[in-house]
């Protein structure tokens, strides 16, 4: 049984080989047949294919071949011809086209296995009027791009399961931007889909002119309606010329002349709202212009540009990140960085970097248009290290801390400028710290003070808080000093509930007098004070003292207002020389002390000298120093010579009176002046004086009249704008007593002698 069974499995195994053998030789000699008749009918397949697509088309060569019972049709050396049919529009070299029998079946579809283009060369021209073309071949009106005809070129590529194009040379004409002409090779390009996910590949050698190689692959997943899900591509680039591909094409007035970029652009998107991409840069050689007239910008130069750089999007917030970022620009190097900037869905903004220069920042900013004019104006400069913020529509800047050194800024409008400025910021929503390290600093404020100021350390900690309407400042000290002055500043200034309130003091060490000004605006100064001050203080200097300003600075100088705060000021001079009034003679090496309270300043003289006159105590006031109508008052007892006190009056404004006395009177002895002085500050014309010249045993001479001299001079001139006066002047002449008195009436001096002679 066993075997008679074996026996009829053996020959229906038989019958099968034979009939499968019998099929194959079939369908061998059908390929065979249909190769033959496809390699004798190329001249038939090329009219056909004319009468398709209106050109005139060519075919050297066709045959079918068979692979894997897939018949797969070769063309070599077509020709497109022009409807002339005298130039090429198009010609390959193979031409090769698969067609999916089994899926062609099951589809009811004509399935495309496979489909390559090799050897192949074309003209593309992108005409003035925006429009692309193949040379050669008439243009029809373009249909606008929609989803209808997305969806159409979608279905149709589907049906190509694979398709390849091999060195395709595309001479490239574009009357627009001439620079982009050239040839371009298309070494490789692939196109494949399967399981519901387009594939492809390509790399396209460009013109010398625009640079090396462009790489690109991507991959699309689509659905069943033919829409893409999701996606993925990358690009890779070869030394291109930026500056040719993006000469005409500017941003907000800036453009970029040259530049080799090499760079890998890789993207995702997973969906709608999701976005991931990367990018490995290195730019190099780049020059960037500007729109703007050759007098208000400057080319800028960017050496390097080197870096690797994310954008990650995701419903409606982003990331954007920057990692081991290099940079060289107009020669100097950036130390390698990164940085870090995202906004949240709620539009809260906040980023850090590890360093920014201020300077290169502003280069590329004034290339462009519609910039703010702070930012063109101010120029800022310097370098910015480990920067942090966070920025809200609703609440603003609600964080920032950096590190910044060597910042430098242009005045503008009422905003002073600077120079080489070191500091660090930390502010946390309300509350802040301002630390300042500055070495060789310039403040430069033309709206302010007449020159720029120097200083050699700026040092010291301020620190702030703000709620609601209320805020307060305070530092514990904030120190500056150069060769003309060491200030330190201490205390706070707050405001509670409308009302501002200061507790502050400045401690000053080693000021010069004739200096002062230059540090001070003169717009703070009272107008009277500010003209009386402006060549006042000769010489000399603060050696030490203190300022103290406590109370509402709007009642300042708290003179009519005593409970709403006070101003006290003592400071301790040196070698001070004091031009009191026009035409008096200055106070000299004044030693003392000055004063100041409320609306009064007092400035004690020690010791001094005036018109050759040593004096211990001499007195100068100033009151109503913030108001209007200054009056300055200088008071005070002069010791020196008869001689000296002769020539005083000479050098004083009362030398039209006296001054003449001194050319005819050769004076000995020793005398003292009490002088009394009142100079209003805006009519110092209007000077009031007064006082006396005491005589000691004093002695005169005349040269009026040879031989005589009044010696044993005893007792008191007195001398004011209206004249002098004496009475019972005791002295000698020709060994007599005599007794002088003198007095001034309508502008003449009478001068009355008594003795014996």
């Amino acid at each position: 049984m066993l075997k008679r069974s074996l026996h009829i499995a053996g020959r229906q195994l038989f019958y099968l080989t034979a009939i499968s053998i019998t099929l194959g030789l079939l369908l061998l000699i059908t390929a065979i047949w249909l190769s033959d008749q496809v390699a004798e009918r190329k001249d038939e397949i090329a009219s056909w294919a004319s009468q398709q697509s209106g050109y005139p088309v060519e075919i050297e060569e066709a045959g079918l071949y068979w692979l894997d019972l897939i018949p797969k049709l070769e063309i070599r050396q077509l020709k497109v011809l022009t409807k002339q049919g005298d130039t090429p529009i198009f010609q390959a070299g193979q031409v090769y086209l698969a067609v999916d029998v089994f899926s062609s079946v099951r589809s009811g579809e004509l399935m495309i296995a496979d489909a390559s283009i090799r050897n192949a060369q074309l003209k593309v021209e992108h005409t003035a009027d925006g429009q692309f073309r193949v040379k050669g071949y008439q243009h029809q009106s373009q249909q606008p791009l929609s989803d209808d005809n997305i969806q159409t070129v979608f279905n149709w590529l589907t049906r190509l399961k694979h398709s390849r194009l091999a060195n395709v040379q595309v001479q490239y004409k574009d009357d627009n931007e001439p620079a982009l002409s050239g040839q371009y090779i298309i070494e490789q390009a692939s196109l494949r889909f399967n399981n519901q996910q387009f594939i492809s590949e390509a790399t396209l050698a460009l013109p010398e002119t625009l640079g090396n190689s462009l790489e690109l692959s991507a991959t699309a997943q689509i659905n069943d309606a033919l829409n893409i899900t999701s996606w993925q591509g990358l690009l890779r680039l070869d030394e291109v010329s930026l500056g040719k591909l993006l000469k005409k094409r500017a941003y907000r007035g800036s453009k970029l002349d040259d530049g080799l970029l090499t760079a890998t652009l890789n993207v995702q998107k997973a969906s709608q709202q999701a976005l991931l991409a990367g990018l490995e840069l290195e730019l190099t050689d780049a020059t960037l212009s500007s729109s703007k007239p050759d007098d208000e910008f400057t080319e800028v130069s960017l050496e390097q540009l080197m870096g690797h750089f994310q954008l990650d999007y995701a419903d409606k917030q982003w990331q954007l990140q920057g990692k081991q970022v290099q940079i060289k620009m107009a020669g100097e190097e950036w130390p390698t960085t990164f940085f870090d900037i995202k906004q949240e869905t709620n539009g809260e903004l906040s980023g850090k970097a590890s360093f920014i220069r201020l300077s290169d920042i502003t280069s590329l900013a004034l290339l462009m248009n519609d910039m703010p004019a702070v930012l063109v104006n101010t120029k800022p400069a310097g370098d910015l290290q480990n920067v942090s913020f966070a920025y809200s529509e609703q609440s603003g800047l609600d964080k920032l801390a950096m590190k910044a050194s060597g910042v430098s800024f242009l005045p503008w409008q009422d905003y002073p400028g600077a120079n080489d400025l070191s500091f660090s910021i930390d502010k946390d929503k309300n509350k802040g710290t301002l630390e300042l390290d500055s070495r060789a600093s310039a403040i430069y404020a033309d709206t302010w003070l007449p020159d720029s100021v120097l200083f050699d350390s700026i040092k010291g900690k301020i620190r702030w808080h703000k709620q609601d309407n209320e805020w307060a400042v305070n530092t514990d000290g904030l120190q500056i000093w150069n060769d003309d002055l060491n200030i330190l500043l201490s205390g706070e200034v707050e405001q509670i509930k409308g009302v501002t309130d200061t507790d502050l003091t400045l401690t000053l060490q080693d000021i010069a007098a004739n200096k002062w000004r230059q540090y001070v605006p003169k717009r703070i100064l009272p107008d009277d004070f500010e003209k009386w001050s402006a060549d006042a203080f000769q010489q000399g200097i603060i050696r030490s003292g203190t300022i103290v300003m406590k109370g509402d600075p709007t009642a300042f100088p708290f003179d009519t207002e005593p409970d709403q705060g006070k101003f006290d000021m003592q400071l301790n001079v040196e070698d001070v020389q004091l031009h009191y009034g026009p035409g008096w003679p200055d106070l000299m090496h004044v030693n003392g002390t000055v004063e100041g309270q409320g609306n009064n300043l007092l400035i004690q003289s020690e010791s001094g000298q005036i018109a050759g006159f040593n004096f211990n105590k001499v007195t100068t006031t100033i009151s109503n120093l913030v108001r209007s109508n200054p009056i300055l008052k200088v008071s005070g007892i002069l010791n020196g010579s008869t001689s000296n006190a002769l020539a005083f009056l000479k050098k004083s404004p009362l030398k039209s009176r006296f001054g003449s006395v001194d050319d005819w009177l050769q004076a000995k002895g020793q005398s003292n002046i009490q002088l009394d002085l009142t100079v209003p500050l805006v009519d110092p014309d209007n000077t009031q004086a007064k006082g006396y010249v005491s005589f000691n045993q004093s002695a005169l001479t005349t040269k009026a009249i040879a031989g005589l001299e009044i010696g044993n001079i005893n007792g008191r001139l007195l001398f004011s704008n209206d004249g002098v006066s004496a009475q019972k002047i005791t002295a000698t002449a020709f060994n007599e007593p005599i007794v002088i008195n003198a007095k001034t009436e309508q502008a003449k001096t009478y001068v009355d002698i008594n003795g014996r002679v």
